[in-house]
């Protein structure tokens, strides 16, 4: 099996941050805490039932009642729970990893590298991790890239039934003139064995105005110059009765206006609840299309994927879009795309629009992660590299960002246009590493050189040993790798505490009965002290009256060690009738 973690390669300085980052995104460590952790619940309180939780009796006076009772403690709520960190790094228990992919035109051979592959890509992840789930989606240019804030785009068809006007007519002759009908060779097919001759037959009018040509097949090889006297009707059509209405079916197209944010991501399959099969069908919808200036939607995309669509807050400084009228200004959200389709801010739900980018990250999972990869460094428009990684730690997804090196050896890029992968690819400007960095994740890159031999090479056997065997690795093997680094968390052991509480039984204060004598005692054998969870003890209340009456009175259960409350929900009612008879 491909060790997709090897902690022994980790550098000390990336062991280091991997332990705080970790620990701070999965709430392992504060920054105002040891590093070891209890937790407990300071207005915590012992609970339990008595049984029987009732009980009446009729007796005479001065005879002893005597009834026996059974207490179950519930001190789950008195349960500590310590979390020790051993210093070193496992895989997570339930892993959430969301492929986002560049899905502009020059990212073919690296989207072809992953879809070929899809399936054993997926089966090793799900090989090494025991319960990870996977989503897909795909990111392209900035939404302020578009020219237009929202697009019509054809959705399907429909049907509507309309009225229209009908007016039967009819043709009639009202006139006929002379006319003459010349033959002219046209040419002779051999290979008819039946009228073989074809002519143009030409019919004119008095002043050889042409009226109609025919082209008539013939055994006759000798009719070319003939001509012929005939005769021409002229007609035209008259309208028959009165007009009438009826309705009639016909088709629609159907649009809807898409507004910009969904033409720059899109969720193509969330996390949760659907399968790995769903997962490659979505990734076999990747598309390389889609054209514009060099940088792309990247930051976008992390923040739409990381907060399940949420707007960005656009700021005074970056006011992005405000050539266009309708522009809204930096006091409101810059997305939230149904937003833009609708007349005013009040009417904003992000209901409506959440449903199309809510990734589905598992709330239990221990690890979130995004696996990034492209060729171009992002916009800073729409969203800051500063609110990206923002939404990233608030949401704890660590990423993992591979770029696509499309530049490198392509002259009209390096020479013509000056860019660099420095400078202009996914690293432009330090931006994915300071995302890896910021997230606790892992930066790639492979040569899309590599990729364009692959794309018309033999097939690929990704056995454990493939991607080992590999000078250059291609996509698919980096992924991999990038996974198996960054999908890691602090190893935390978890214990809980044992508590144990003494117990004693008493009137209670609020039901006082002076006239009777009331006696309580232990009489289980394994005694009261140091009663644990769900442990059970017996019982016994004597009760004696010597004056006849009615008695109701309650019987608790409370610890002697803090005897100002009594147990929560440790209590039984008790119905006595002392009666005057021998």
């Amino acid at each position: 099996m491909l060790n997709l973690i090897n902690l022994k390669k980790l550098p000390k300085k990336r062991i280091i941050a991997t332990s705080l980052l970790s620990a701070s995104l999965f709430g392992l460590l504060t920054t105002s805490a040891p590093a070891d952790e209890t937790t407990t619940d300071t207005t915590a309180s012992a609970s339990g039932t008595v049984s029987p939780s009732s009980f009446n009796k009729d007796t005479r006076v001065a005879h002893t009642v005597e009834l026996e009772r059974t207490v179950k403690l519930d001190l789950e709520a008195l349960i500590e729970k310590k979390e020790e960190h051993t210093g070193n790094y496992v895989k997570p228990k339930k892993l959430d990893v969301l492929f986002l992919a560049d899905n502009t035109g020059s990212m073919g051979p690296a989207i072809a590298n992953v879809k070929d592959h899809a399936k054993d890509l997926l089966g090793k992840l799900e090989a090494e991790y025991n319960d990870v789930e996977f989503g897909v989606a795909y990111y392209k240019r900035d939404p302020q890239e578009w020219n237009n804030r929202s697009y019509k785009r054809k959705t399907g068809e429909t049907t509507e039934t309309i009225e229209v006007t009908v007016q039967d007519t009819k043709t009639e002759v009202i006139d006929t003139i002379a006319c003459t009908r010349t033959w002219k060779f046209n040419k002779v097919d051999p290979n008819r064995s039946n009228n073989p001759y074809q002519y143009r037959v030409r019919t004119t009018d008095s002043s050889g105005k042409k009226l109609k040509d025919q082209w008539p097949w013939s055994n006759d090889g000798d009719l070319d110059g003939k001509t012929e006297s005939c005769t021409w009707d002229i007609t035209e059509k008259v309208n028959v009765g009165e007009p009438r209405t009826e309705t009639e079916t016909k088709k629609v197209n159907v649009y809807e206006q898409t507004p910009r944010e969904r033409l720059s991501y899109k969720l193509l399959e969330p996390v949760d609840g659907g399968s790995t099969n769903n997962a490659i069908s979505a990734i076999n919808k990747w598309k390389a299309k889609d054209k514009g200036d060099w940088p792309e939607g990247g930051f976008f995309g992390l923040h739409q994927a990381a907060t399940n669509g949420a707007p960005t807050p656009e700021y005074p400084d970056n006011p992005g879009d405000s050539n266009n009228p309708d522009y809204p200004g930096a006091d409101v959200y810059s997305t939230g795309y149904d937003y833009f389709l609708q007349e005013t801010a009040d009417s904003y739900d992000p209901a409506d629009y959440n449903e199309a980018f809510d990734t589905k990250w598992r709330e239990d999972a221990d690890m979130k992660l995004i696996v990034m990869f492209g060729d171009a460094k992002s916009h800073t428009k729409t969203i800051t590299q500063a609110d990206t990684i923002q939404a990233l730690q608030k949401n704890g997804i660590t990423v993992v960002m591979i770029n696509v090196d499309t530049i490198t050896g392509d002259e009209s890029k390096e020479d013509v246009l000056g860019m660099s992968v420095a400078n202009d690819g996914l690293d432009g400007n330090n931006q994915a590493s300071d995302i890896v960095t910021a997230t606790n994740g892992k930066y790639s890159s492979v040569d899309n050189s590599v990729l364009v031999e692959l794309l018309n090479g033999p097939d690929i056997d990704y056995s454990d040993s493939y991607c080992d065997s590999l000078a250059e690795l291609d996509l698919v093997c980096t992924i991999l790798g990038s996974v198996g680094d960054a999908a890691v968390v602090p190893e935390v052991i978890t214990t809980y505490s044992n508590p144990k509480i003494d117990i004693d039984f008493r009137t209670a204060a609020l039901t006082p009965v002076p006239d009777l004598t009331i006696e309580y005692k232990c009489i289980d054998e394994l005694g009261c002290t140091n009663v644990g969870n769900n442990e059970e003890r017996k019982f016994l209340m004597k009760v004696t009256g010597d004056i006849p009456a009615d008695y109701d009175f309650k019987t608790e259960v409370f610890d002697p060690n803090n005897p100002t409350a009594a147990v929560d929900g440790a209590i039984a009612n008790n119905k006595i009738r002392i009666l005057n008879i021998d």
